[in-house]
């Protein structure tokens, strides 16, 4: 499509609103809280429209999905053990939202194994 074409421009709008939409949550969630709290992310991050709308996107729902296995305590410990084990590499090349999200993928895989084993 064509970039001064109606429906383009139209879709640029949707899309821009939705970033922005999920920006705001992030903002307000409690979550970046403790990620800001445990040093995983920044004030430059909180400022970065797009990496705030991926974690709210990528990484809050898993973190909802923890928090509904194991409680917010649930939430807030895991948060505390991956920034006392970051990968600094990973964090220094600000994909910090993969590095998150696959931390909170692999855990969740081990808290449903736990839940079926007890």
């Amino acid at each position: 499509m064509q970039q001064n074409h109606p429906e383009y421009q139209k879709d640029k709008a949707q899309q821009e609103q939705e970033r922005q939409n999920l920006f705001n949550k992030a903002v307000q969630s409690k979550y970046t809280t403790l990620l800001g709290e445990n040093f995983l992310i920044g004030f430059r991050d909180m400022q970065d429209v797009s990496r705030m709308a991926d974690l709210q996107k990528q990484v809050y729902p898993l973190y909802d999905e923890l928090k509904d296995l194991r409680g917010l305590n649930g939430v807030k410990d895991h948060i505390s053990y991956v920034a006392a084990h970051k990968d600094g590499a990973s964090i220094q090349l600000r994909n910090v939202v993969k590095y998150l999200k696959r931390s909170i993928e692999q855990y969740l895989q081990t808290v449903k194994i736990q839940d079926l084993d007890g």
